[in-house]
């Protein structure tokens, strides 16, 4: 392939899938041989083989909407970004060729921008920082966000402090997951929620966190746009059986420039 001896690159890629027909680079490189000689038709074929033989993987959806761009399949090119994008959420590649994707075709892709004026972390088992914006206890809170958010702290702390080792036994070391922000948001909107029958006024924030969860989209709204090294680590399973709620979330906010 290097060399551009084409034919010769495809007789060997051939070979290797006669030898593992699961071979994932063999059916990947076959479609990168007809993108570079411009057979693109082809070239899509063997991305989508590849991408079946590991749906896990970005490479296949990102080397298959550049050749479907080549052809003008600007819509078509745009599904195969956002599932290379939802393969692996947290590779440069992918979010690289998500945006550019976005800025060829002028369509805006963000998360929604939710503020939350809190920050809590564990340095080990029991050991507990509660950072709260002074704003969040202002005594005219006329939204109820200020009790709301406190509770998110507490919530989160009692994960830090007790909850994690029960919900993760065989986890030595504690870390941030998915299900402690998710079960902190959840604390948050339903105090939010409470408040909200006598409140004056709302907040844009917990009243789009409020969105989410009622759409069934509060998870993948945090492991698409809250990730840490520890919520990352709980991604793999939750896309194995929500891959649509994923995609979704995509479609309404992330595609929609964050709207609410």
């Amino acid at each position: 392939f290097a060399k551009k001896d084409f034919a010769q690159a495809i007789e060997m890629y051939q070979l290797a899938l006669l030898l593992d027909p699961n071979l994932y680079e063999a059916a990947l490189f076959t479609g990168d041989v007809y993108y570079a000689t411009a057979e693109q038709k082809k070239a899509g074929e063997w991305f989508a083989r590849a991408a079946a033989i590991n749906p896990n993987r970005e490479t296949a959806f990102r080397y298959w909407g550049d050749s479907l761009m080549k052809q003008g399949h600007v819509t078509e090119a745009g599904d195969k970004f956002v599932e290379a994008y939802l393969a692996e959420p947290y590779s440069r590649l992918s979010r690289a060729a998500f945006l550019n994707w976005g800025q060829k075709v002028n369509v805006s892709i963000n998360h929604p921008e939710v503020e939350i004026p809190t920050n809590v972390t564990s340095q080990q088992q029991g050991q507990v920082t509660i950072n709260l914006d002074p704003k969040t206890l202002a005594k005219d809170d006329k939204t109820g966000a200020g009790a709301a958010w406190l509770l998110y702290s507490l919530v989160r702390g009692g994960w830090g402090s007790a909850n994690f080792a029960k919900q993760y036994p065989n986890e030595k070391k504690y870390r941030h997951s998915l299900k402690e922000e998710a079960d902190a948001l959840r604390a948050a909107i339903k105090s939010y929620e409470e408040q909200q029958k006598k409140a004056k006024s709302t907040d844009p924030s917990l009243q789009l966190l409020a969105k989410l969860e009622k759409e069934g989209l509060l998870e993948s709204y945090i492991l698409l746009a809250l990730p840490d090294e520890g919520i990352a680590q709980d991604y793999p399973d939750y896309r194995r059986t929500n891959l649509e709620n994923l995609r979704r979330y995509v479609k309404q906010y992330v595609l929609t420039g964050g709207a609410r």
